[in-house]
């Protein structure tokens, strides 16, 4: 892992703040949020991530949750969600 920073977006969608990674050469915008089944929850954190999208072209965009699996596309953009214990399962600080 070379660096995690904050990305703070230019017009404050909301007061969620996407994390940026750069892990084994990819940029990866990664948002978390415990439980996404409310459509306004999972709105917002899609929202942060698709505006995320303009500021950081060619990332990997996560939304890592408890429990939901799901790839979501919009305007050319890919956000994969997935569960906690998938995401930890593949992550390799090293």
């Amino acid at each position: 892992m070379k660096s995690v920073i904050q990305q703070r977006l230019t017009d404050a969608v909301s007061t969620d703040v996407p994390e940026l990674l750069e892990r084994n050469g990819t940029c990866q915008v990664i948002q978390v949020s415990a439980d996404v089944s409310n459509p306004i929850t999972r709105e917002r954190e899609y929202r942060a991530l698709f505006k995320a999208s303009s500021e950081s072209p060619g990332a990997d965009f996560q939304l890592i949750n408890l429990s939901e699996e799901a790839d979501v596309d919009e305007d050319g953009v890919t956000v994969h969600t997935l569960p906690a214990w998938k995401w930890l399962l593949d992550f390799n600080p090293f």
